[in-house]
């Protein structure tokens, strides 16, 4: 029995997958069918990875919270705004000449 992102195992009163498959409806979609299944399972087990690793980070977040106010009992952390980390694209950085850049790239494409 297969189970679903979202905790069911796929019997419910809709018909699914398999009414579909037996009914002969559907057979010249049955690849695309399990595909699209397979699909919605990754990204459900994505989703869940996501939610506990969301509530590992919350935590982490109060223990910080907690050391923070350990040095000063009076500090109001909700002034603190959250910012993300950007990963550097080696080929276009932030900065600098654009010329550089563009004949490093375009370099293997002008040349016969």
């Amino acid at each position: 029995m297969m189970f679903l992102a979202n905790g069911h195992d796929g019997a419910s009163s809709e018909p699914g997958v398999e009414g579909l498959l037996a009914a002969g409806r559907g057979m010249k979609h049955k690849r695309a069918i399990f595909a699209l299944l397979r699909l919605y399972a990754e990204i459900g087990g994505k989703l869940l990875d996501n939610r506990t690793q969301a509530e590992r980070l919350a935590q982490d977040m109060k223990h910080v919270e907690a050391v923070i106010r350990m040095f000063e009992p009076g500090f109001d952390v909700t002034k603190i705004a959250a910012r993300r980390r950007y990963s550097v694209n080696p080929i276009f950085r932030r900065g600098g000449g654009a010329s550089g850049r563009r004949s490093k790239f375009y370099a293997p494409l002008a040349s016969p």
